[in-house]
Parts: C-alpha cells; structure tokens; sequence
C-alpha cells in the first residue's frame, strides 16, 4: 500500500461565485491536464505551495467561523497562479498531442457553463429539458 501525503482545498462553489477568481477560473491552464499529465515540481515550488496551503489552513484553523474569506480567496488565487506558472515551465516546449474526445467534451461544457454564477439547472430548465 502506498501512502501520500499533501493538501487538498474542498469547498462549495458558492464561495468562488461572488468573487472576481470565478470569472477566471476557466483560464488557469493547469486545470487542462489530461490523464497522462503530471505536474513535477521543485523542491523550492513544493514549498511555496505548501506554505500558502498552511496560511490558508491556519486562517482557518484560528479564526474559525470568522475566518476572512477574502484572505483564503487571496491565497487561493496565489496558488493557482503558481501552478499555472509551474504548468507553463513543465508543458512549454510539450508537443501538441492529438486532442482526445474527452478533452474536446470537457472544453466544450466549460465554455458552455463557464459562468459560476447561473445555476445549471436554471439553463436546463431554460431549454425546456429534464435535469
């Protein structure tokens, strides 16, 4: 059995929906891998990720339920352009590979939900189809 260790940031989509990270999110490219991609980092880059990772927890952790989501949101934005920085060092002299059908899908369902902020449901319901 192997074991890993690292971070992982879950929240509700409710969070990113009011503030200027979700009219970008679509942008971050290291959000495109494919299965076969691996981001690699330096020793240097792991440890910047992780100490935004422990700001973001301690925020958290020590103010609890007044922790300033501006703050989180702020750190958030910082590690993602991070690891948009570390995709473009890693992915920048990569081939361009055959697109496959489930990239072509996944591009197509974010440009056509790309906007946070109207429910899915909401567009279903617009077309007069079932969800």
């Amino acid at each position: 059995m192997t074991f890993c260790d690292g971070y992982a940031f879950v929240f509700y989509p409710d969070l990113l929906k009011q503030n200027p990270i979700a009219a970008k999110i679509h942008q971050y490219k290291c959000f495109s891998y494919e299965i076969n991609d691996a981001l690699f980092v330096t020793m240097e880059e792991e440890e910047t990720i992780t100490w935004l990772f422990t700001k973001i927890h301690m925020e958290l952790l020590e103010n609890k339920a007044n922790a300033n989501i501006n703050i989180i949101l702020s750190l958030l934005n910082v590690v993602l352009s991070y690891a948009d920085a570390f995709y473009e060092r890693q992915f920048k002299n990569k081939a361009t590979k055959t697109v496959s059908i489930s990239s072509k899908l996944k591009s197509l369902l974010q440009n056509r939900y790309k906007d946070l902020s109207k429910p899915v449901y909401k567009l279903v319901e617009q077309k007069g189809l079932p969800y």
